[in-house]
């Protein structure tokens, strides 16, 4: 999920997913970016909201009390599965590429 925070605010959550694999049917090595699509057939509102409340909201609350407040663009890269709760496998502070050129015509709307 890519958000915006504001110091304390969660804002703009677009979610986007990247090709990993370089063959058709999602087969052969992984690749660094051979393309990107947004929004992902899994994304909900539901989906959202609840990235929002159990990560995203705390993590800034978190950088908040710990007197380092972000302002920017903020990503979590996460699993989220039926059998068990959504993983964060990573916080970046940066646009990855190729997701990137999928967000920001999304962004002007």
């Amino acid at each position: 999920m890519f958000a915006f925070l504001d110091g304390e605010t969660v804002s703009t959550e677009i979610a986007a997913c990247d090709y990993k694999r370089i063959g058709e049917g999602d087969t052969g090595l992984n690749t660094g970016g051979v393309g990107a699509y947004a929004p992902p057939e899994f994304w909900t509102s539901e989906l959202a909201d609840r990235i929002r409340a159990e990560i995203l909201e705390p993590t800034a609350r978190a950088l908040v009390a710990e007197d380092s407040a972000f302002f920017g663009h903020f990503v979590c890269g996460a699993y989220d599965h039926q059998y068990w709760p959504t993983r964060v496998f990573e916080f970046n502070c940066r646009l990855g590429d190729p997701e990137c050129q999928v967000l920001m015509p999304k962004l002007k709307k």
